[in-house]
């Protein structure tokens, strides 16, 4: 025969494993999406090494030298944009799927509001921007050897939808 109180201890050890359960599934969860969130930023990485990598063998070839990469960085990434720091005139370009250059509709605030102002800051060296801010842990980063084709400042390409293109010039690599 059972005691009051065993037969009042049996739904309390239910309720606690439900709630063990369901932490474990939270956990479980979390995990996933954090994995996800470490991938896309393994792509963004791989991404600004391949240029970065590209831009130095590419500055010691002769002038004229091509290569064409596409933009694939990660899934909260909409934009990939290149500025030139030694230019302080804003004329926003964007890659088309075509290849065309056609002006960003809207202009950069379009884009993301503070791309023009993080531009123009007098600490900026940065001329690679992740955007929408926010979208990576680190959203700028200073490319040596590269600068944006004359009249694109910046120039940005659309994530998965487009391609950069790279030419040796006489003292840089040009993105068009």
């Amino acid at each position: 025969m059972k005691k009051k109180a065993q037969l009042m201890s049996e739904p309390f050890v239910w309720i606690f494993a439900l709630i063990v359960g369901a932490l474990i599934l939270i956990w479980g969860i979390k995990t996933v999406m954090d994995l996800k969130d470490t991938a896309d930023t393994v792509d963004l990485g791989r991404f600004k090494t391949q240029i970065e990598t590209l831009a130095k063998s590419m500055k010691n070839q002769g002038e004229g030298s091509s290569e064409v990469i596409p933009v694939q960085v990660g899934a909260k990434v909409k934009f990939v944009c290149f500025s030139n720091t030694e230019d302080t005139t804003i004329s926003c370009k964007m890659k088309g799927k075509d290849g065309t250059l056609k002006d960003c509709p809207g202009g950069t605030a379009a884009i993301d509001p503070a791309l023009e102002l993080r531009m123009k800051s007098a600490k900026n060296t940065d001329n690679m921007w992740i955007l929408p801010f926010g979208s990576s842990k680190k959203d700028s980063f200073k490319i040596l050897y590269i600068k944006p084709i004359a009249g694109a400042n910046p120039i940005c390409y659309q994530n998965g939808k487009a391609s950069i293109e790279m030419e040796t010039r006489d003292t840089f690599v040009e993105i068009k």
